[in-house]
């Protein structure tokens, strides 16, 4: 597989190393075990699936809809209080 040079934002998300990671953690007990990943993922410059060509348009599509969402939101002036079931 061909490795590709870019600089975006998701780039580290968007890893097969990540991925990987992820569901190392998601499928045992306790954090993500490198011992447990195959290397062979490493050098792969995105996880499957994900189109490199399209990774810069997601990418701004996504921090449009990041700023839409904080310009938008409704303003609270200061946290909630905590719910009962949540206090110890």
């Amino acid at each position: 597989m061909a490795r590709t040079t870019r600089s975006t934002l998701l780039a580290p998300a968007v890893t097969a190393a990540c991925l990987t990671g992820v569901a190392d953690a998601l499928d045992h007990d306790g954090p993500a075990d490198a011992g447990r990943i195959d290397r062979a993922v490493c050098p792969a410059d995105v996880m499957p699936a994900v189109d490199r060509t399209q990774l810069p348009a997601n990418e701004a599509r996504l921090l449009g809809q990041v700023a839409t969402s904080i310009a938008t939101e409704p303003r609270v002036a200061a946290e909630p209080p905590l719910r009962e079931y949540a206090r110890g």
